[in-house]
């Protein structure tokens, strides 16, 4: 029998009587609440329909024989175990998974205490989008979904005349991001030749050592040429692409190994003093802070 936290945190229907915001807690039992997001206009084509977190301790496990929603789940520590349709993920921090509607599924905490957040859609765009995606998407930016996560939470528990309509907009930028992450990963050509060709030095060991002379050497275009293009599509250039690369290996690194964070700033060709002040200038915090938040 699943528990009642177990049930708002994969996603299930309020009743009637339920309050604006649940919180629901049980000994030894995830921990999570959730919000569910009111009546939204049929016109929209993306609709939030609940929102919400969960903390699960290791061990802890939930199924669902037929899923009466679609919802999409972002872990930001620990690990959980999915199975969905008899198609097995292993989904780690900074990683996402699609909830289909009918789906027959189970997840299990197996390793450390999980915490995630999920998002309960519907509307004719979500299901069409939402077809497109693996279950498991490795996110290129965990951050930038988080912060759409937040977002959302905000103005769900703010309710405001305009916040569906906020909601749909923040919608349509969360599955773009997904998109493109999960076609990213597949290596798909979704961005201009040039640029392309220059993913792969960049994303290299020393991908952020090379000259932009070089690069554009390896694009087939000016130097110049190739600044425009990476701020046109990536809203950064190439040296500080390859630099943020670098940060998402070390935040991996940092969430799924145990080693120190000079050993992680020594592998990814950086000295330790300015490894942490790059981590900080990109990320926020220090890598030593960021690894106590998220395990």
């Amino acid at each position: 029998m699943t528990h009642p936290a177990q049930a708002a945190a994969t996603g299930a229907q309020a009743p009637a009587s339920t309050a604006t915001r649940a919180r629901k807690q049980g000994s030894g039992h995830p921990r999570s609440y959730w919000i569910p997001a009111g009546h939204s206009p049929d016109i929209l084509p993306l609709r939030v329909t609940e929102i919400g977190e969960s903390w699960w301790p290791r061990g802890e496990s939930c199924q669902r024989i037929c899923s009466a929603i679609m919802a999409i789940e972002l872990v930001g520590r620990g690990s959980i175990q999915l199975e969905q349709d008899g198609r097995m993920a292993e989904i780690g921090g900074g990683q996402a998974f699609i909830l289909k509607r009918g789906a027959q599924h189970a997840y299990s905490a197996t390793a450390g205490i999980v915490r995630k957040s999920y998002i309960g859609l519907s509307g004719a765009l979500a299901e069409e989008v939402l077809a497109q995606l693996p279950d498991q998407v490795l996110l290129r930016d965990a951050h930038a979904v988080m912060r759409i996560f937040r977002r959302l939470r905000t103005i769900m528990s703010r309710p405001r005349a305009d916040g569906h309509v906020q909601a749909s907009c923040l919608l349509y930028q969360l599955l773009i991001e997904l998109l493109m992450s999960s076609r990213e990963e597949r290596g798909e050509a979704i961005l201009h030749p040039a640029i392309v060709r220059v993913l792969p030095v960049l994303e290299g060991r020393n991908g952020r050592t090379h000259s932009i002379a070089h690069l554009a050497r390896i694009a087939g275009v000016s130097p110049a040429h190739l600044n425009r293009l990476f701020r046109a599509s990536l809203k950064t250039t190439p040296q500080q692409y390859g630099l943020r690369f670098c940060m998402r290996r070390a935040q991996e690194q940092l969430l799924n190994s145990r080693r120190s964070c000079r050993e992680i700033a020594l592998d990814l060709g950086f000295t330790p003093l300015y490894f942490s002040a790059a981590f900080r200038r990109l990320v926020g915090v220090s890598p030593k802070t960021f690894r106590n938040e998220h395990r």
